[in-house]
């Protein structure tokens, strides 16, 4: 890995065009032409840009402080506070942002004050992966239950963090947080100041990081408000930088962050926990190489291009995202090995039932166990996560969380075994064919689809959670389908074994 690269991992290196300060700070200039801070702070400065930007075009204010962690950066900030006249009023801390001590920044700072910047763009488990220490205490940050957080709930952006400490720096002050982020820790930390009744005024501006930084993420201009504020629960949305009248805006509502308000008002009362069906995400192995198989010349292959000839025993058919996307769920590309059939469960049954599949493991056991997440250290050998009895049943309604396109699919078994479906896919495990039916055609309604939408932020990566699925009561769709009464034959034998049993027999 080169130096440039590393820093990029290490420290989310991503230093801000002095064209894109220039415009983040002259849209604050036109939006709070009254606002004059008396002390400006960068919280994770790096080369100066923002600091040096906001000395400049707030003459009048008093005070200037930086923290950068790296000495390289440091270096160079120094050269140019002393170059633009501000070194006088500026205190520069050498260290991690995360090693700061509140007061230490806050000391002899007068309100009103802005903190500007833009924060690293990494996540913890990417610093992690190289090794590096520019990381806050471990937590889980959204009090996710253990296997969750294990499992990769608990991945977060390390700005979070930082935005969250820099909010708590701003509950005795007034001012302005404006800071560049993806857009998706934006609508996080929003919620967060929500859920906490924070009286600020929020403002989001959609900016292109493809432009600016050659990186295909969503991302933004967060500006929050402290002082003299009612209390809200919504952001206004801007196009651009150049933008000063808003296009859009989101909110929390009812607990929840909702793309748009005016749809979720409207269908609001299918919201709730559905007592019979529960969305579940697919398979994670994490080793695509080895546990997954796909047929060559009469052959089958793992992702090594490696010929396997395991038993069938343990092999299932598995459809992907794009799969389940485009409909093509009668047949599958590829084949997956699934070690276990519930979480937890031993997986020496494997050796004993098909000792050509456990050679193969076997033969494979370094990279299975050089799996990065510590779920799979803690859990016997082999095993896999995203399973349970649910997947075995032979019919299934599914969609895919990448894709903008909320349709329904039905999937029944291929070539006689009940279909897995990878961790991208979101999917209710039920008993037949009639039922798969009904939950397909009232899910595709166009109810479902007013309510699921207006709670879809459909920038995201993987837009269609499984946790925003599980906001609506599908009782409660039926009822308002006038199709209650299928929903309770449907649901009469809910908690009945799955039709494929996971025995000696296959």
């Amino acid at each position: 890995m080169s130096v440039r690269s590393y820093k990029n991992s290490q420290f989310g290196d991503h230093q801000t065009p002095t064209e894109l300060v220039k415009k983040s700070i002259q849209w604050i200039r036109k939006r709070f032409p009254d606002f004059h801070p008396h002390t400006i702070v960068e919280p994770t400065c790096g080369a100066g840009n923002f600091l040096c930007g906001a000395g400049i075009s707030f003459p009048s204010a008093k005070k200037l402080v930086g923290i950068e962690i790296n000495e390289e950066y440091f270096e160079t900030l120094q050269g140019k506070l002393l170059e633009n006249f501000l070194s006088e009023k500026t205190t520069l801390l050498n260290q991690s942002f995360f090693d700061v001590e509140r007061n230490d920044v806050l000391k002899d700072c007068e309100s009103p004050m802005l903190i500007i910047g833009n924060p690293p763009w990494v996540t913890n488990s990417s610093i992690g992966r190289v090794k590096g220490t520019n990381l806050p205490d471990k937590k889980n940050l959204d009090k996710f239950d253990g296997l969750s957080a294990l499992t990769g709930k608990s991945n977060f952006d390390i700005s979070e963090p930082i935005l969250i400490e820099c909010f708590e720096w701003m509950k005795e002050n007034n001012g302005i947080v404006s800071v560049l982020c993806k857009t998706s820790v934006a609508r996080k930390v929003l919620r967060k100041l929500w859920l906490n009744q924070r009286r600020i005024e929020s403002y989001l501006v959609r900016l292109s990081a493809k432009e600016y930084f050659d990186v295909s993420v969503e991302a933004c201009l967060l500006v929050v408000v402290y002082g003299g504020c009612e209390l809200s629960t919504l952001c206004h949305i801007f196009d651009d930088v150049e933008a000063l009248e808003p296009s859009n805006k989101f909110g929390y509502c009812d607990g929840v962050l909702v793309s748009n308000l005016s749809s979720f008002a409207k269908v609001n009362k299918l919201r709730g926990r559905d007592k019979h069906y529960q969305w579940r995400t697919g398979v994670k192995h994490d080793c695509r190489k080895v546990m997954e198989l796909r047929a060559r010349d009469d052959r089958i292959v793992n992702g090594m291009e490696e010929i396997v000839d395991i038993e069938d025993r343990f092999v299932f058919p598995l459809l992907k995202s794009s799969d389940v996307k485009n409909q093509t769920t009668k047949s599958s590309r590829y084949r997956v090995v699934i070690t276990q059939r519930k979480i937890g469960e031993s997986t020496s049954l494997i050796a004993q039932e098909a000792p050509k599949t456990w050679n193969y493991l076997l033969r494979h056991g370094k990279m299975l166990d050089s799996r990065g997440s510590a779920v799979y250290k803690s859990n016997p050998r082999f095993s896999i996560f995203g399973i349970g009895e649910y997947s075995f049943r032979e019919w299934k309604v599914a969609i895919s969380g990448f894709y903008k396109c909320l349709n329904f699919v039905k999937i029944g078994p291929i070539d006689g075994k009940p279909v897995m479906l990878d961790d991208t896919v979101n999917f209710i495990g039920v008993q037949n064919e009639e039922e798969a039916e009904f939950l397909v055609e009232i899910l595709n309604s166009n109810q479902a689809k007013i309510f699921l939408d207006s709670l879809i932020f459909w920038e995201n990566k993987r837009p269609i959670t499984i946790d925003v699925l599980r906001l609506l009561d599908i009782g409660r769709l039926a009822m308002e389908l006038d199709r209650y009464s299928d929903y309770l034959q449907c649901t009469e034998h809910i908690n009945a074994e799955p039709q494929f049993e996971f025995d000696r027999s296959i």
